[in-house]
C-alpha cells in the first residue's frame, strides 16, 4: 500500500550538552548521553486514512534537499520496524542498523554527520516507498548556543583531543594537593617537553631536551651568551 508522509516535528532526545554537539558546531567539552534523535510523525495512505501497524523505515541523511551527498543510513527493517498507531509514530534516528552513506567521509553517527555538515536533510522510505520532500533537520531552541560555552566558541579552550591547540593568554596552574606526585607533567617524542621563549629578549630555553634535560641561551650583561 503507497503511503502519504506528513512531517509533525523534529525533537533532539540527547542531553542538553550532547544536544549541542549533535545539531551546531561541535564544542569541544561536549560529553554525550545518547546519539540518537528522536523523530515523529504521522503515516497516512493514499486516501489521507492514517496508518496502524509496524513498518519498515529506513531513514538516510543527506547533505541538500535534492541530490548532495547520502551520508548515512539508518534502517529500522523487520522486528525492528516502527509502530504506528492512528498514524502517529516516533523513531530514534541513530537507534536502527547504522551504515555509513555513498558520499564521502566514514560516518558511523548522527553526531558525526552534524559536527561535519550544514545544512543536514532527512529522507523517510517507508516499505518500498521513498517520501518526498526531504526535511531539513533545524536546532531546537536550546541548541541554538550551541557553539558557546559561557559565552565563548568552543575555540577559546583547549581540550584533550591530539591535536595541536594554542591557548592565548596567561595560563596558572594551581596544585594544591599533599598527596606525591608532580603538578605538571609533559612527555614528549619531539627536540624537547616544553620550550619556553621571551616574545621581546632573545632569552630561551628547554625543558626535557633530548638527552640534555635543561638548555638555555640568551644574549645577558652586553651581549654574552649563557647557558645551562
Amino acid at each position: 500500500m503507497r503511503t502519504r508522509f506528513d512531517s509533525l516535528v523534529l525533537t533532539a532526545v540527547m542531553a542538553v550538552v550532547a544536544a549541542v554537539a549533535a545539531f551546531a558546531a561541535p564544542p569541544a567539552l561536549a560529553a554525550s548521553s545518547s546519539a540518537s534523535v528522536l523523530y515523529q510523525g504521522v503515516l497516512r495512505d493514499l486516501s489521507n486514512q492514517p496508518l496502524t501497524g509496524t513498518y519498515d523505515m529506513t531513514l538516510r541523511l543527506w547533505s541538500f534537499s535534492s541530490g548532495g551527498d547520502e551520508i548515512l543510513i539508518d534502517r529500522h527493517l523487520g522486528g525492528g520496524g516502527v509502530a504506528v498507531a492512528n498514524g502517529l509514530f516516533a523513531v530514534e534516528l541513530g537507534g536502527g542498523a547504522l551504515s555509513d552513506g555513498a558520499g564521502p567521509g566514514v560516518y558511523a553517527a548522527p553526531a558525526d554527520v552534524f559536527r561535519d555538515y550544514d545544512p543536514v536533510y532527512l529522507e523517510v522510505t517507508v516499505g518500498a516507498d521513498t517520501l518526498a520532500p526531504r526535511t531539513r533537520i533545524v536546532a531546537a531552541a536550546a541548541a541554538l548556543n550551541s557553539a558557546a560555552l559561557a559565552g565563548h566558541p568552543s575555540t577559546y579552550f583547549l581540550d584533550t583531543s591530539s591535536s595541536a591547540q594554542t591557548k592565548t593568554g596567561r595560563v596558572t596552574i594551581d596544585d594544591a594537593s599533599s598527596t606525591p606526585g608532580y603538578g605538571l607533567v609533559v612527555q614528549s617524542a619531539g627536540v624537547a617537553a616544553i620550550l619556553g621563549s621571551h616574545k621581546t629578549a632573545s632569552g630561551v630555553g628547554y625543558l626535557g631536551y633530548s638527552d640534555i634535560g635543561a638548555w638555555g641561551a640568551g644574549n645577558y650583561a652586553g651581549g654574552n651568551a649563557q647557558a645551562v
